[in-house]
Order: structure tokens, then C-alpha cells, then sequence
């Protein structure tokens, strides 16, 4: 009786001890157990302690009001008889849960159902050394030092060890990657201003907070992107890769095509030009050699990605696909002296009807695209050997003068007699164009078009004499370089890797270098006539050199890409001057195409 009675014993009141985690109903219920001796029941309570008082106890009044109590609760009075004054049935009260109303929880929280079954648990478990899981922990706690064993503490001590040791550990995850992220938000600020596209390093800048000036050295995301690459490359060639790849940019192998170009090493700089003056930088000896010849003038050319093919197209409408190994091979001693012929021209298309202007091969599959003056776009599969004709047709509404492959594939990009370059799905072939019309061209016809290495802006040269970079998503023109070689016609534009500079060639017989982020020209390059020809210049496969041709002269003309100066005159080997001249991205290695129709690659003497 003690039990209840005594507020003061250890253990004694088990409404604190059951309703621990509901504070809010722990003092009615206290009260309830600590004032066994009122006679009147107390207003707002559960009416649990009236129901304990003996006959003896209770006025006729008393048992009325309880009577009332009982009949709304259903049934209260029997669960009452087993509220008894001797120890005996109160310990039976609580060790014994087969008995009628012998689990006070469920009692004592009817109006929270949620919590009973927990503190139930709580009470029929008693015996219980070992904290159960799920729960709270609050019934564990009551328990006196006398109820827990050494082994139920130092399980409770390293639980609690092991949660405040995770959330530390969380913790410094989650701030040493927002180290990172920081720091990256950080590389891409400064990488983009190197490139002088202060607007884009600003945005960045703001929408990250991250400071938009700071002592990153250039290039520094350059790279630590190669180091990566190459750290992922040697992983998967040890077999250490746990998860799909992309090779690509890594200048990996892809199925049924060669590695394509990986990430530039170096780039130009042409803050030191002062330094390179002077300097003797010799453009290696070339042999060259006779591949092809056409029925017609050859009119373009191009490189496979890999570099182990080279396309040409001709006035005669016909395509020729050489494969560059064998070309090696016909140039060694052993080809030459063989009695066998080498046939380096593993493919010939017939499909166009008009001649064909310019040639792209798709960034991963065997597929090469053309463009011509008939208006259309053609693709064809060169894997397959007996094929001759277009498998997919683009009909466009202008004479096709140049096409371009976006290195991710699902577009490409036509520049035609139109003034707005045209932009197809290659998967839907649907046509889309600038809404920013009055950043066109303004003379019409847009000579060439190419991407940026990442596909991130494309470039186009046009008859009206000017140069415009547009952004690769929107199409909307991001720098018009206005009258880039005067009144004359811009025949050619294209980036450098690094995507800071574009190389444009045109009629006036002049080459230009022009940086990206500010539009002003850094270099130029005179000393060769190019006013009749729609011909192009183009950077070295390390971008130490610019090539074009002379049309007076008949030679193939190099100079220093920094320096500006003239390094050497190669005398073409065409019966007539070059009218194209294409260089290899991955090794030193050229063709030229010319208007006695026939087809010349030239590569380093060894």
C-alpha cells in the first residue's frame, strides 16, 4: 500500500514514471495517485481515484457522482474491484497482465492510442534487462540502478556513443563537400573570365555568390579536368572501373569508330607574342603525296575525328572516303616499291546531283554528312561497303554551302544562301532558327559554320564580310564582329580548342585572330593572295601554325600562330593553286584539294 500511498518511495509513483514522455498529463495524473484521501473528486480529472475509494469512504452523494461517472464510461466499475488497498493485489496489479484493467497504460492514455502500446510495453515488460528497440528509452530511464545490469548501461552508453559519433561524421561530410562545391563554383568563375565572357563568370558568380575575382592560375579546371581523365583512363585500363564510362572526351576508343579528340594540352597566349620574336620556330618538313583524283574539281575535305579517315567532295557530286593508314603506307619506301598497288580510297558515294560544298563526320558513329548546291544534306553509312546512296535526306531551302555535326551528335548545323544559320534535329530532322533576327547576317549567305569544341558556341563567316559567335543552346548571337574583313566576304571561321580565339580567312587576302570575350583582333596574318577562291585557314593539329594557300603563287603559306611571322612556302603539287586546305586534329598532317581535281596529302618527313 506503501506504494501508492508514499509519494516519497523509491519508484513509488508510476504515473511520472508511465507518462514520462506526456508532460502534459503527468500532473492530473499525479494528483490522482498522491491525494488517495479526498472525498470529493477533484474537477477535470480522469476520475481514476474516486473509483478506488472504499464504501466506507464515500458519502451517498460521492457514490451518485460516481455512479454517473460509471455508466458514461462503460463499464469502469468493474475494472475498479482490482483496485484494492493490500500489497498483495497491487503487486498482482502490475505482474500479472492477464488480469481485467491490469495494464493502467492503455487507462491512463486512452486519449493519446498512439503512446499506449509503447508504454505498455513499458509495464508488461518489467523483467526486461535488455533496452528494446524502437523505443523511446524514457520507461528504461525510470528504472532504478538496482533494475539495470552492467551489460543493459554499456549497451545504452555505446548506442548513444554511436549516434553522436554518426551525426559528428555526417557533419564533416557535409561540410567538406560544401568545400568542394565552393571551390569548383570558384573554377568555373575564373575559367570563364579567362575566356573574357564576363557576362556568363557573372551570373555564375551571383547565382553561386562565390567571389568573382580571385588568384586561381589559368586554366587551373583545364587541368585538373586532364589529370582526372587521365587518372580514369589508367583505372580502366588496370580494370579498376566499378561503374559505365564515358571515354570520349579522354580520347578513348569508341565501338565500331576511333578515339576522338581529347582536351587541348596547351593553348595560345598571345600575351606573349613580345617573347616569341625573334625566336626561330621551324615548321617540320612535309612529304606529300597524290591519294585521289576526281572527275571534276575538288571542291572540300575533312577529317574523321580519329583521324584515320579523310573525306572529299567534288564538282563531279561525288564523295571519296580514304582511309589515311593506307596513305601512310604508299608513302613509305616498301609502298612505293611494292608491285601491288595500294588503294587508299575505300568508299565512293554518288547521291548528290549538284556539286557539293562541304563534308562533316558524325562525333560517334560511321555516318558522313554533305552538303551541296542542290539544297539538300545527305548522310551516309560508311560502314557498310556496299553502299552507294544517302540512307537519310535533309531537304533544305538553300543552296548548302557548309554543315556541321554538334559533338554531342542530335544536331547539326547548316549554313546556307539564307542569312540565319539553320539548325536541325537529327533524330526529327525538324529546322530551327535564331529569333534573333537582327543579329543575322546582313549580305545573306553565310559561308561556313563550326562548333566549338564543347559545342558550347558555334561561329559563322558570312558574304557580308562579317564574323558572329552565338551561343550554342540559344542561337542567340553573343559577339558580331561587324565588317571583320571589310567589304570583302569572311569564307571561313573556326575556334581554336581552348575556345578563346577564332582563326576567320577572307577575301581581302588577310587572316585574323579575334578573342571571344572582347571581339578585338590579336592577330593577323598577310603575305598570301586569296581573293577569287572560297578557300580557308586553319590552325596546326598543336595550333603552333596557320596554314592557307596563295593563289598567285600556287604554295601552301605557314606562319607562326603567335608571332604572325612567315615560316615557310610549300609548293602545292597541283597543276592549279589549291582551292581548300584541311589539317588533321591529331597529328601533323594536311590535304589539299585543287581545281585540277586532284587530291594531295601531305604528312611530317620522318
Amino acid at each position: 500500500m506503501r506504494y501508492f500511498t508514499d509519494p516519497s518511495a523509491p519508484g513509488s509513483n508510476p504515473a511520472s514514471v508511465l507518462l514520462g514522455l506526456i508532460p502534459s498529463r503527468a500532473s492530473e495524473v499525479e494528483r490522482a495517485v498522491t491525494e488517495p484521501g479526498s472525498k470529493k473528486p477533484r474537477e477535470g480529472g480522469d476520475g481514476e481515484e474516486d473509483d478506488q475509494q472504499t464504501t466506507e469512504e464515500c458519502t451517498t452523494n460521492e457514490w451518485g457522482r460516481m455512479t454517473e461517472r460509471e455508466s458514461e464510461r462503460g463499464g469502469m466499475k468493474e475494472r475498479g474491484k482490482y483496485w484494492q488497498d493490500d500489497d498483495d493485489r497491487a503487486e498482482k496489479y502490475f505482474t500479472d497482465p492477464s488480469a481485467p484493467g491490469s495494464n493502467p497504460a492503455s487507462v491512463l492514455l486512452g486519449l493519446i492510442p498512439s503512446r499506449a502500446s509503447e508504454v505498455e510495453r513499458a509495464v508488461t515488460e518489467p523483467g526486461s534487462k535488455k533496452p528494446r528497440e524502437g523505443g523511446d528509452g524514457e520507461e528504461d530511464d525510470q528504472r532504478t540502478t538496482e533494475e539495470c545490469t552492467t551489460n543493459e548501461w554499456g549497451l545504452r552508453s555505446s548506442l548513444w556513443t554511436v549516434q553522436r559519433d554518426g551525426g559528428a561524421m555526417a557533419a564533416d561530410q557535409q561540410h567538406h563537400e560544401g568545400i568542394i562545391q565552393r571551390h569548383v563554383m570558384a573554377l568555373i568563375v575564373a575559367y570563364l573570365r579567362d575566356l573574357n565572357l564576363m557576362q556568363a563568370a557573372t551570373a555564375v558568380a551571383n547565382a553561386t555568390m562565390t567571389p568573382l575575382q580571385s588568384d586561381l592560375p589559368p586554366n587551373k579546371l583545364l587541368d585538373l579536368v586532364r589529370k582526372g581523365m587521365a587518372v580514369e583512363k589508367e583505372e580502366i585500363a588496370g580494370g579498376q572501373a566499378t561503374g559505365p564510362t564515358s571515354e570520349g572526351a579522354g580520347g578513348g576508343t569508341l565501338a565500331g569508330y576511333g578515339p576522338i579528340p581529347a582536351l587541348p594540352t596547351t593553348s595560345l597566349d598571345f600575351s606573349a607574342v613580345q617573347e616569341t620574336k625573334g625566336n626561330a620556330v621551324k615548321f617540320p618538313k612535309h612529304d606529300s603525296r597524290h591519294i585521289s583524283e576526281h572527275k571534276n574539281a575538288a571542291r572540300c575535305a575533312r577529317f574523321s575525328p580519329d583521324g584515320r579517315l579523310v573525306a572529299t567532295g567534288s564538282a563531279d557530286t561525288s564523295i571519296k572516303l580514304v582511309e589515311v593508314e593506307k596513305v601512310r603506307q604508299m608513302m613509305t619506301p616498301d609502298g612505293v616499291s611494292r608491285d601491288t598497288p595500294i588503294r587508299p580510297v575505300i568508299r565512293t558515294f554518288y547521291d548528290h546531283i549538284q556539286p557539293i560544298n562541304d563534308l562533316d563526320f558524325h562525333p560517334q558513329s560511321a555516318v558522313l554528312i554533305s552538303g551541296a548546291k542542290d539544297r539538300t544534306i545527305k548522310f551516309f553509312d560508311f560502314a557498310k561497303s556496299a553502299a552507294r546512296r544517302a540512307f537519310r535526306v535533309i531537304q533544305d531551302t538553300h543552296n548548302v554551302r557548309s554543315v556541321a555535326f554538334h559533338p554531342c551528335g542530335d544536331y547539326l548545323l547548316a549554313g546556307t544562301d539564307h542569312h540565319v544559320a539553320h539548325l536541325y534535329d537529327v533524330n526529327t530532322f525538324q529546322c530551327y532558327l535564331s529569333s534573333q533576327l537582327h543579329d543575322s547576317h546582313i549580305g545573306g549567305a553565310i559561308n561556313q559554320v563550326r562548333y566549338s569544341l564543347t559545342g558550347g558556341m558555334y561561329v559563322s563567316a558570312s558574304k557580308d564580310g562579317g564574323v558572329r559567335i552565338w551561343d550554342g543552346v540559344s542561337a542567340r548571337c553573343v559577339r558580331a564582329i561587324t565588317g571583320a574583313h571589310g567589304t570583302a566576304e569572311a569564307t571561313s571561321a573556326s575556334f581554336s580548342k581552348d575556345q578563346r580565339y577564332v582563326l576567320s580567312c577572307g577575301k581581302d587576302s588577310t587572316i585574323r585572330v579575334w578573342e571571344v570575350g572582347s571581339g578585338r583582333q590579336v592577330q593577323q596574318y598577310v603575305g598570301a593572295k586569296h581573293a577569287q577562291m572560297r578557300c580557308q585557314a586553319v590552325f596546326s593539329e598543336k595550333e603552333e601554325f596557320v596554314l592557307c594557300v596563295d593563289e598567285t603563287t600556287n604554295e601552301v603559306v605557314v606562319w607562326n600562330a603567335l608571332s604572325g611571322d612567315v615560316i615557310t612556302r610549300l609548293p602545292s603539287n597541283h597543276a592549279n593553286a589549291p582551292r581548300w586546305l584541311e589539317h588533321s586534329s591529331r597529328e601533323a598532317a594536311f590535304v589539299t584539294c585543287g581545281t585540277d581535281r586532284s587530291v594531295r596529302f601531305w604528312k611530317e618527313s620522318p
